[in-house]
């Protein structure tokens, strides 16, 4: 029998199939009641207009509590990995990225880890859940550093990319659906020639460490991506919690909170 404990903390990550779909499926459906136009035309959308339907589409998700029914249906997948008592991210993350062109900004995040964001000492035990809504492929799926979790935080160096350069203003719409008003870029301490794809299958999950280096999932296919995620923490390494812009409320509850 697999002890999953011993092989998340090997690779960084498992990949696993989703014991019930229903959750998946209600994702699917809303973002196509959002993006029920053939992919040229959000193509051809500004990226203000493109990120104010992201917005919309998100808080459709949030209002139905999809990380709630994600983790009472994958309850002992949890229990076994994590720990019984959670704590839930308050947000589910809707990410999208259209096919690259020079004028998208940023629609996807350069490679990092979460202590990148956040000085909170819980973020370093962060489990990242993370799974494909559609028109995931090889071609645009997220990239990760094998074995990067277990790389130091000192000894990776970056430097801040300033606002104007970003794309992103803080407490903008683009900063409330996830992306970074003043991103990191990592100039040394990572092997970048080591970097593989994270292909998750349709129907199935990824969760991975928080300080796994990831990202860089530029779309070179041509249709858009679609995915969601989350985060996932034992209770016990929980002491402050820090406030949540893109939730307007506490970053992380309990399962009754939620």
């Amino acid at each position: 029998m697999i002890n999953l404990k011993n092989e998340f903390n090997l690779n960084g990550f498992l990949i696993k199939e989703f014991k019930n779909k229903k959750p998946l499926n209600k994702c699917k459906e809303i973002i196509m009641d959002f993006f029920n136009k053939n992919d040229e035309y959000y193509s051809n959308l500004s990226t203000e207009e493109y990120r104010k339907l992201v917005l919309d589409c998100t808080k459709a998700i949030n209002q139905e509590k999809i990380q709630k029914k994600i983790v009472e249906n994958e309850r002992s997948f949890f229990d076994e990995l994590i720990a019984k008592n959670l704590k839930i991210q308050s947000v589910v993350y809707f990410r999208t990225a259209r096919p690259q062109k020079p004028n998208h900004i940023q629609e996807q995040l350069d490679f990092h880890r979460e202590t990148f964001y956040s000085d909170f000492e819980y973020i370093k035990k962060q489990f990242n859940f993370w799974f494909p809504i559609k028109n995931l492929s090889k071609k645009n799926s997220m990239k990760y550093i094998p074995f990067s979790h277990k790389l130091e935080d000192r000894d990776i160096i970056t430097k801040d990319i300033e606002m104007k350069e970003s794309g992103v203003k803080k407490f903008s719409v683009g900063h409330k659906i996830g992306l970074l008003y003043k991103p990191k870029k990592i100039i040394s301490g990572v092997d970048f020639t080591k970097q593989k794809n994270l292909f998750v299958p349709n129907g199935s999950f990824v969760i991975f460490s928080s300080m796994l280096i990831h990202g860089a999932a530029i779309n070179y296919d041509n249709k858009i991506r679609y995915s969601c995620d989350f985060g996932l923490l034992d209770e016990e390494v929980v002491d402050d919690i820090k406030f949540s812009f893109a939730g307007d409320r506490p970053q992380y509850l309990s399962y009754e909170e939620l």
